[in-house]
């Protein structure tokens, strides 16, 4: 029969030798050869007992690990999914503010432009755009309105009003100056600056009046003076197309205003009884439409494209040189592509140029 053996010193052996250990069935001694040590022979089959009850009892151990992991796994998951609290990490925050402010360091630059259709919503941190959002405009809103969808906007992109070092704002329309700058006092407590007279551009303006000039063309020009080399055109498609020009030395020497695409087609729909309301998108057909909706889209789309490369090529020659054009708005990505001049399009060039104007006034 199997043995194991277990050795022990001569002082342990009549203390050995009177001890029973319950799980071992028999326990007898046996001297050495050299009389030295002494040996206890115990039966393979007295041991069953325990090793039974040692596997019985790790097996248990296991099953209460994996349940405990299994818990800890699912109560995580479910916070992810849920995006509840764990611990002092907001987890979809965190992961937010991860994307948007890459350097951890939550200190950014708010631009807000206010047009006559849309605001814009930008923050800038370390010279780079973190985010941008738009919202119509509307004049029945209250400021206390626009605080909170101000502040749904920053939640959105993982911000809060605690990260915000500096408001600029731009506005276009004089009846939501002071309900936007309310607005942003319940976000932001320090001062708002607001692009205008008073103001540093380090812009060169000839007009007649330069108080007249807009808060966003002015905005517009520095930011496309920042990036490209003068002459420069540049393009607002908005509500109404504005058009200006930039000289050789970098001065703003005036420009044109023209109606906008959508207000021109909405008064063609509103002054005739059978014109329908169409998509402002370029017609399968081509300039050549075959229908009324074709026909009014080819004449919105290609004719607002002529309509640029006609008015870029009377400001070069006002210019005295070849422009470069710089296009912005809503419509531009539609109109552009047909334009026979090159044209860069920038979608934010209006809050580039608030955020480098908030610079020159800070510094």
């Amino acid at each position: 029969q199997p043995v194991y053996y277990i050795s022990f010193r001569p002082s342990c052996q009549e203390l050995f030798s009177d001890l029973s250990f319950g799980f071992f069935s028999s326990l007898r001694s046996a001297p050495s050869p050299s009389g030295q040590l002494s040996y206890i022979i115990i039966a393979a089959a007295s041991c069953q007992h325990f090793w039974e009850s040692f596997f019985t009892s790790f097996l248990l151990m296991i099953d209460i690990v994996s349940f405990v992991l299994f818990a800890t796994i699912s109560v995580f998951y479910f916070a992810c999914i849920f995006r509840l609290r764990t611990g002092f990490l907001y987890i979809t925050i965190y992961r937010e503010r991860k994307r948007a402010f890459p350097g951890g360091r939550l200190c950014m630059i708010l631009t807000v432009n206010v047009s006559n259709s849309n605001i814009l919503l930008g923050a800038y941190q370390d010279d780079k755009q973190c985010f941008c959002s738009s919202m119509h405009t509307n004049l029945l809103k209250s400021a206390d309105e626009y605080a909170v969808q101000f502040g749904s906007v920053l939640s959105l992109y993982g911000a809060q009003p605690e990260d915000i070092s500096g408001v600029i704002l731009s506005c276009v329309v004089p009846s939501m100056l002071a309900c936007v700058r309310k607005a942003l006092n319940h976000l932001y407590t320090g001062r708002i600056y607001v692009a205008g007279p008073g103001l540093k551009t380090g812009l060169s303006i000839r007009t007649d009046d330069p108080s007249q000039l807009g808060s966003e063309l002015v905005c517009s020009a520095i930011a496309v003076l920042a990036d490209y080399p003068p002459p420069c055109v540049i393009i607002s498609m908005d509500t109404a197309v504005s058009i200006t020009a930039l000289d050789n030395r970098g001065a703003l020497r005036g420009g044109a205003i023209l109606p906008g695409v959508k207000i021109g087609v909405e008064a063609l729909c509103a002054r005739t009884a059978q014109l329908p309301q169409i998509d402002l998108s370029a017609p399968a057909c081509g300039v050549l439409g075959t229908n009324s909706s074709a026909s009014m889209q080819a004449g919105a789309i290609f004719g607002t494209a002529s309509m640029l490369d006609g008015m870029i090529d009377r400001f070069a020659q006002a210019l005295g040189g070849t422009p470069t054009c710089v296009a912005s708005g809503e419509l531009a990505p539609v109109i552009l592509p047909h334009c026979l001049h090159k044209i860069y399009y920038r979608e934010n060039l209006v809050l580039d140029g608030l955020y480098r104007l908030y610079q020159k006034n800070t510094k």
